[in-house]
């Protein structure tokens, strides 16, 4: 409805103003690809940060008896120190898009309005709810674009947890699970003596 209105009301700066649009998803776009990146080299990283941290903790009188108690702290510190690089670049692309949308969007308006004024010659009664229409859609199509960078930042950890999850691969085995599991036990338990 957005676009079928500003069309209506003047198409030239529709065209316009949809290329200030295209210009902010091609931006966008640009972004995301730093994001899926950093996203995908999140997730082996913290497994790594978690496995080797949870094994120093539970082998803690092990490392202490072969005296490798420091090499497993600074190891464990440069695993973190690798997830909080990689979530610091994910924060920080994530972040930069609508920054970058919410700076393109005053700066083409401005664009708009000297296109309409000075050479199409558009009313002012035309071009303010031209203006509400294109900061609507500025608006939600940044909301639209930092949804699609969260989503692209947590893609890889879901596709490995998908992966790795066969009760969400395979409901087949999950069937076939839920019905040995409601079937009677057939195995015969000798009495402890």
């Amino acid at each position: 409805p957005i676009f079928i209105s500003m069309a209506y009301m003047s198409l030239t700066l529709f065209i316009i103003s949809s290329s200030g649009i295209l210009l902010i998803a091609l931006c966008s776009a640009w972004l995301n690809r730093y994001v899926l990146v950093s996203g995908t080299k999140l997730s082996p990283i913290f497994s790594e940060f978690t496995t080797r941290y949870l094994r120093s903790i539970r082998n803690r009188i092990l490392l202490r008896i072969y005296g490798t108690t420091n090499t497993e702290i600074g190891e464990c510190i440069r695993s973190s120190q690798d997830f909080r690089s990689k979530m610091t670049t994910i924060v920080k692309w994530n972040s930069l898009i609508p920054i970058i949308s919410n700076l393109i969007i005053p700066i083409w308006l401005l664009f708009i309005t000297w296109i309409g004024i000075a050479y199409l010659k558009v009313e002012t009664a035309i071009l303010l709810p031209f203006f509400y229409l294109f900061l609507r859609m500025g608006t939600y199509l940044s909301g639209l674009s930092s949804g699609i960078s969260a989503m692209l930042a947590d893609l890889p950890a879901a596709k490995e947890l998908a992966e790795t999850t066969w009760l969400a691969v395979d409901l087949q085995k999950y069937q076939k699970f839920q019905n040995a599991r409601n079937k009677p036990s057939t195995q015969k338990y000798e009495p402890c003596e």
